[in-house]
């Protein structure tokens, strides 16, 4: 292509190879259509290049590139800048279509399209087609340094001279200036670096099919922040029983376990821990047998680093509100009479359904006692005795017995590893809450986040807390339910989502499916993490809540385990920005630890 300058000191042409202009830019949106789901429809700017076609500029892009497009104007030239989608080796006249054709003619003519890639005149049949999106950012080059500059409203020129941007300049578009390299870029050697306090404190989200290795790369990242980030503590609520493994050296050294299950119990309690947990089977291997997983499960169990999680309430920490919920959540009659009479009890008293079970007089404590014990004995004395109002009234009156000073029936409750981990002294800084029972995981959350915010209304002090959510679909599903008791988890997490940032509660949520999470909790998330999502509509989830268009997120279906589709409108460098990563292997990290 005749008529081009040089390229800019920011970006390069391949020696000469890369000849490319701008052919088309065009507004393009998508719909996606899920089933039982809102329609979503997602906008972006697409440009077509058009380059000459040469084997080594087809290798550059194939690989994760940006383009660089001079825009001329009346102040001086800027370039804006594309992220490429998709890659397209072009015959002016492609494969015949005409199946009427003889195949002695069809085969020759496809032969002569084959000769002709990289032939010397090939130029004038073939190019290479390059789709790409605009990223918001453009260059501005002044006195000797160049800049970005956000300017989502910047409109191309047909025909514009077009190059790749240089290793060096990609490093400043996506790279946090001051932060901690964590990533090298997918097919390059170039490190990507993240603002590790922004990382917390805006909350972040890994999604991916099985195998894509969210645990491994959550157990890495959790690994690297209690590294920089001294004055933070990490629960990691595992559903699923893998962290307990992925961060073995470190529960040792600063961390604990607390479990609704009793592995005391069993004949060989370290035998029972590890047959609880999910040990992936390449990591057996690096450790060279199991062996060093047995020796951390029995030292961890004699240092007394696995606890039983106490679910029965702390009524200390209630109002008798809370306690009275589940009576309030009946739609029975019977269930409004409760209220209505209680109500005339504490009227009687006078104090207000607000008062906490800590400031309660024995007077009021055992006249609301004995009213409930009538209630109960009433209840269950009753033809088709309604059960589940026989187990609210039976919990409030656990509640209100508990307050009497009755002893617990455990360990530890929520309430509790809410109070250690907000103590400034406590050395553990790593908790891991193993609850495989999804119910009693979701009013573990629930309890856990409210004691937390109760806490931190009452004193600001202490170190700043990340609760991890894997298997967050169990916790913040679209459609919450009381008989399950999504309904409460969700309103809790989408609080420490919503609110969180101002007490130093942060959170960050995993899943395999975005379309069975609640929208308002996505919309609190600004650092994505993207591996294969296989439905389509997944995929369409990411590019609305991120802000990236679908062309990007649909390269993520190429991914290998490990590599990732990062977006931060935080930790990066850059807004929305899509930048494909590849993660260290955290199993690799946890053998390299425990054989030392």
């Amino acid at each position: 292509m005749a008529g081009r300058g040089g390229p800019p000191r920011f970006a390069h042409d391949l020696n000469g190879r890369f000849n490319c202009r701008l052919r088309e830019f065009r507004t393009q949106t998508r719909s996606y259509r899920g089933a039982g789901r809102e329609e979503l429809q997602v906008t972006s700017k697409v440009a077509i290049f058009e380059a000459d076609f040469d084997f080594k500029v087809l290798e550059a892009l194939e690989r994760q590139s940006f383009l660089v497009s001079k825009r001329r104007g009346s102040g001086g030239d800027i370039y804006m800048v594309y992220e490429v989608a998709y890659v397209k080796p072009t015959h002016y006249e492609s494969a015949p279509r005409e199946t009427g054709l003889p195949r002695t003619l069809r085969v020759d003519f496809l032969r002569r399209i084959d000769e002709s890639w990289g032939a010397p005149e090939g130029w004038l049949e073939n190019w290479i087609e390059i789709g790409a999106v605009y990223t918001g950012y453009v260059v501005v080059d002044e006195d000797g340094n160049y800049r970005y500059e956000w300017r989502p409203g910047a409109v191309p020129l047909i025909g514009s001279e077009t190059y790749i941007l240089s290793e060096e300049a990609v490093t400043r578009l996506v790279s946090a200036p001051r932060g901690t390299a964590l990533f090298t870029l997918k097919d390059a050697d170039v490190k990507v670096s993240l603002d590790m306090e922004a990382l917390v404190k805006y909350h972040a989200g890994v999604f991916g099919f099985t195998g894509g290795g969210k645990s491994n790369l959550t157990a890495f990242m959790v690994r690297k922040l209690l590294e920089e980030l001294k004055d933070l503590k990490v629960i990691i609520v595992d559903v699923a029983g893998e962290y307990a493994i992925y961060l073995a050296d470190l529960i040792s050294e600063i961390g604990i376990i607390y479990t609704t299950e009793n592995f005391n119990a069993s004949e060989n309690p370290a035998e029972a821990f590890l047959a609880s947990q999910a040990i992936p089977e390449t990591l057996i291997p690096l450790l060279g047998g199991v062996e060093p997983l047995k020796a951390f499960a029995r030292n961890l169990l004699e240092d007394g680093l696995v606890n039983i999680v106490n679910l029965s309430p702390k009524p200390t920490e209630y109002s008798l509100k809370e306690v009275l919920s589940y009576i309030l959540g009946e739609s029975r009659a019977k269930a409004a009479q409760i209220i209505m009479e209680i109500g005339g009890i504490l009227e009687k008293h006078g104090v207000s359904m607000e008062v906490l079970i800590r400031e309660m007089n024995d007077d009021l404590r055992r006249e609301l006692i004995e009213y409930l014990e009538g209630v109960k004995g009433e209840l269950e004395g009753k033809r088709y005795p309604p059960e589940k109002l026989i187990e609210a009234v039976t919990y409030a009156l656990e509640c209100l017995r508990l307050g009497e000073g009755g002893e617990r029936r455990g360990v530890d409750t929520p309430e509790d590893i809410a109070e250690a981990i907000l103590r400034e002294d406590d050395g553990r800084r790593l908790v891991i809450i193993y609850t495989p029972d999804p119910v009693d995981a979701r009013i573990t959350v629930s309890r856990l986040i409210e004691a937390m915010f109760k806490i931190r209304k009452r004193s600001i002090g202490g170190p700043r807390v990340l609760v991890v959510l894997d298997e967050a679909q169990e916790f913040i599903p679209d459609r919450a339910r009381k008989e399950d008791l999504t309904d409460i988890s969700n309103r809790s997490v989408e609080r420490l989502l919503r609110q969180g940032r101002k007490y130093r509660l942060h959170c960050w949520i995993a899943t395999q499916r975005l379309a069975h999470l609640n929208t308002n909790a996505l919309q609190q998330i600004h650092t994505y993490f993207v591996n294969v999502l296989p439905r389509t509509y997944d995929r369409g989830v990411v590019a609305n809540a991120v802000g990236v268009s679908p062309e990007i997120v649909d390269r993520t279906a190429d991914l290998e385990a490990g590599e990732w589709l990062l977006v931060s409108h935080k930790a990066l460098a850059r807004r929305g920005v899509a930048v494909f990563v590849k993660a260290p292997n955290n199993e690799e990290i946890l053998a390299e630890k425990l054989l030392k």
